[in-house]
């Protein structure tokens, strides 16, 4: 059974991330924030979400359809984890950090904020989008980022 994803405004999303996330960040931390945002320490330390690489077409069984990665990152609700594809390393790549960064923020600010709640309805659901499947089994290498906490548990897509 698909599941409809109301229609948010550009403008509703940015107002979500700037006036709850950022807010709540910088309550929590008690510090005032100023760009770069620090999207790291948001998700580890505010939303305790670890960070790992790993080559994403792999982690999936999908096929490139050209030179860079389709997916460039997904989230596993469960189990407070973002992967990254490795090609986004900023530590491999530099020339990909803002890319990296943009990616984070995407899966935080993006599916953690604004859709969760589909997830937590359903949790046996391989995406927030699709009907129940059975759980995922661990596929491909995940690295973990040196200052998440390493926890690799069963692979589940959530994206």
């Amino acid at each position: 059974m698909t599941k409809k994803v109301l229609y948010m405004k550009e403008e509703d999303i940015e107002q979500d991330v700037t006036t709850l996330l950022l807010a709540e960040y910088t309550r929590a931390r008690g510090i005032v924030i100023v760009p770069p945002i620090p999207i790291e320490d948001i998700l580890e330390k505010h939303l305790k979400f670890g960070i790992e690489f790993c080559d994403t077409h792999d982690l999936f069984g999908i096929p490139r359809s050209g030179t860079d990665p389709d997916s460039l990152g997904t989230m596993f609700f469960n189990e407070e984890r973002i992967v990254i594809d490795e090609s986004l390393d900023p530590e491999e790549h530099p020339m990909m950090e803002s890319r990296y960064r943009f990616t984070l923020a995407h899966e935080s600010g993006g599916h953690w904020r604004l859709h969760r709640h589909y997830f937590n309805a359903n949790q046996r659901q391989a995406s927030f989008l699709a009907g129940p499947v059975p759980p995922w089994s661990s596929a491909g290498p995940v690295r973990p980022r040196s200052r998440s906490s390493g926890r690799q548990t069963s692979m589940r897509p959530a994206c």
